[in-house]
């Protein structure tokens, strides 16, 4: 009994931190259930999972990281066959335009919680064919330590602020031109 608990310990501390990190776990399934509820319409058809971000800013974070592989175990569970997706970013590409469907979404800080809207996204006729919304408690990631703002946010902002103030900021008029000097007249012969 002994041998075993201590071969269980061994491989906890072995795992790395995502497999260990099973937080989200109920979460994933939530959002992978409600978008098996549409496998008829992906069925034999490609399904890409792209990575979720905060708001408007495009950019992720650890927790968007944890949330991927999460819903990248419990998608083709619940019935969304997923494309395979490796992260070299060549290869993305290439698929870009041949794929039917993509899992996406955004997530937000809202009070205590982080609400994640995810969507099943039909690519050929640019429209949603499903969307969820869960809340997920916002100290469970302070717990677990799962930072869900990215690592250069605040910088990012500032950065787009100052684009923005620059877009924003009113070209001034153009001087009215001065009045062309009348052209004075020659002189009376003598």
């Amino acid at each position: 009994m002994r041998i075993l608990l201590s071969f269980l310990l061994s491989c906890l501390f072995l795992l790395p931190a995502s497999a260990q990190n099973s937080e989200l776990t109920p979460y994933a399934k939530k959002i992978a259930v409600a978008i098996g509820e549409r496998a008829s319409h992906t069925k034999g058809k490609t399904v890409r999972l792209d990575y979720f971000t905060l708001d408007d800013t495009e950019m992720g974070s650890v927790f968007s990281r944890e949330l991927y592989r999460q819903l990248a175990i419990e998608l083709p569970k619940a019935g969304t066959p997923l494309r395979d997706n490796t992260n070299n970013l060549g290869k993305q590409q290439s698929f870009a335009g041949k794929d039917d469907y993509v899992v996406c979404g955004i997530y937000s800080e809202k009070g205590k919680q982080i609400e994640v809207e995810a969507y099943l996204y039909d690519l050929e006729l640019k429209q949603p064919i499903r969307y969820i919304k869960v809340a997920i408690p916002r100290d469970l990631l302070i717990q677990n330590k799962t930072p869900w703002q990215p690592d250069q946010l605040e910088q990012a902002r500032r950065t787009r602020n100052l684009i923005v103030e620059d877009e924003e900021m009113p070209v001034p008029p153009a001087p009215a031109p001065e009045p062309a000097p009348a052209p004075t007249p020659a002189p009376a012969p003598a």
